[in-house]
């Protein structure tokens, strides 16, 4: 199976040349291209490795057959959207002795090009490839009997070839009118000498077109765009949003957030191309609340802009992520309660204190008919006294409003004492409750 390889000279040349001429001879032989020929007489048998190729109509022992033959040059090495320029066919003459051992009768041929797959080690012709008869060649009949077909003009059916790369799969050989008694036969690239070998003289022109692609930087809105296409003479812009630009490096400003599609053209002598991205406009965001208290029962109100989730942080170790949530803080205290918002592509932060130190205090010297504590402030113990026997509870909180201290405990007018000997000076809230009152004191441990 012969391999279909680029020309490395073609190549070289192209990438030199912004536009290039090239000159090529396309020889089918072991490194390039593939040939067969195929029969209707023995219909499943493969001679993709016979030494000729031939197109005829024939009898054998009294039976019609025909003979055709598959050509192809691997003109893969031709870039894409190549201009063929000229492209000239040359078969050799070349006989074993079959049929009368030349070339015979009203011989005219066509040159078509395939537009199906093939192997030459495979191809028969039951499983033979269709061709189209669009810009086929007409190669008149030979007028000797050895005579070779040279600088047969091709080069319609050859553009043809390159302007459809995924239908496109070489050339078929055969008599134009398949009547009895005619034939052509040529050497193929297994005869042995590659000056018989079959070519194709192509020349063509390759200007490559622009190849649009750009980068772009992002603040907000704003838009910097950059196109980073060379040799580019012109470029059109669509932002996706209805405008567009025909600078090759404009900024332009999104008026909303959200997914634009844009689109770059860009232009020069050997044609245009496109290429789009997706970009994502981001919507500002800014972190905003407002607080307002029914004792320790504190409503937060959300009013921050753009935001699409909200976490929030109340201070005393608790958290939420509603909207607006209702929390309510055990102690009274000073809270410094922070939201956290965010959207698709930003983030903010707001903090502010929610002061409930003064909800339900009493002032550290009055004394009422029902609770007495002292010494205030202390150094170590304090003292609970009440006029009756009663069984309260106790909760001591920091001034963040974290317990520190619990206890159920009966007091009497003897007093209780407790001891906060383990805490740290500062401020402390003494929470006192008796199942059916609550008092808030606000003590000092000094």
């Amino acid at each position: 199976m012969k391999k279909i390889a680029a020309s490395i000279i073609g190549i070289l040349v192209i990438c030199i040349n912004t536009y290039s001429q090239v000159t090529e001879v396309f020889t089918i032989d072991n490194e390039r291209g593939q040939d067969a020929l195929i029969d209707s007489y023995t219909p499943t048998t493969n001679y993709g490795n016979t030494g000729l190729l031939i197109a005829a109509a024939w009898t054998l022992s009294g039976n019609f057959f025909t003979v055709r033959s598959l050509l192809d040059f691997g003109l893969i090495a031709i870039p894409p959207g190549s201009t063929i320029i000229d492209a000239k066919l040359n078969l050799k003459f070349a006989t074993y002795g079959s049929f009368l051992g030349q070339q015979y009768g009203n011989n005219a041929c066509t040159f078509s090009r395939l537009t199906e797959a093939w192997d030459e080690d495979s191809v028969t012709w039951n499983n033979k490839p269709a061709d189209t008869s669009l810009n086929q060649v007409l190669i008149p009949a030979t007028t000797s009997p050895t005579q070779d077909y040279v600088n047969i003009d091709v080069t319609q059916v050859v553009q043809d070839h390159i302007d459809n790369p995924l239908s496109s799969f070489g050339f078929l050989l055969k008599i134009e009118d398949e009547v009895i008694y005619r034939v052509v036969s040529f050497a193929s690239s297994e005869w042995g000498i590659s000056s018989m070998f079959p070519s194709l003289t192509v020349i063509y022109s390759f200007c490559p077109p622009p190849v649009a692609t750009f980068t772009y930087s992002q603040n907000a809105y704003t838009f910097n765009f950059s196109s980073i296409t060379t040799n580019a003479t012109s470029w059109t812009w669509d932002f996706g949003d209805g405008n567009g630009s025909s600078l090759p490096s404009p900024t332009h400003v999104y008026t909303n957030g959200g997914f634009y599609h844009v689109c770059l053209t860009v232009t020069d002598s050997c044609g245009s191309s496109m290429f789009c991205d997706s970009v994502f406009v981001c919507d500002y965001i800014s972190s905003g609340f407002s607080w307002s208290n029914n004792s320790l029962t504190v409503s937060f109100s959300d009013s921050s802009i753009n935001a699409t989730t909200w976490f929030w942080d109340f201070g005393d170790g608790n958290f939420s992520i509603l909207q607006n949530p209702l929390h309510y803080y055990i102690a009274p205290a000073v809270y410094n309660a922070c939201l956290f918002t965010t959207n698709a592509c930003d983030a903010d932060t707001i903090c502010a204190l929610v002061d409930l130190s003064t909800v339900g205090m009493a002032d550290e010297n009055i004394t009422d008919s029902y609770i007495l504590v002292y010494p205030n402030p202390s150094m170590d113990k304090y003292f609970i006294q009440t006029k009756d026997l009663k069984i309260v509870d106790l909760d001591v909180f920091s001034a963040n409003g974290r317990r520190v201290f619990q206890k159920t405990i009966t007091t009497n007018p003897a007093g209780y004492s407790f001891s906060l000997n383990h805490l740290p000076e500062g401020l402390y809230f003494l929470r006192i409750t008796d199942g059916e009152n609550v008092r808030n004191i606000r003590i000092v441990k000094q």
